[in-house]
């Protein structure tokens, strides 16, 4: 039987983006909001996998209240 990989713990923000099924200048705005985390290497930033999962679980986590 053919071993099957896990997925990454660590993405790129297009591949994020894509994942949550936004685009990459939400997903970059979800990062500096602090509502995804995300570390910066370089140039590039390397997005947290489980960090996207809960979002998506909750995704108006992180924004104010409508008043």
């Amino acid at each position: 039987m053919p071993r099957r990989h896990a997925p990454p713990a660590i993405l790129s923000v297009t591949d994020a983006a894509r994942l949550a099924g936004v685009t990459d200048r939400h997903m970059r705005r979800l990062i500096a909001d602090g509502v995804v985390q995300a570390t910066r290497v370089g140039r590039a930033w390397l997005v947290d996998r489980a960090s996207v999962a809960a979002w998506q679980r909750h995704p108006t986590m992180g924004r104010p209240a409508a008043n």
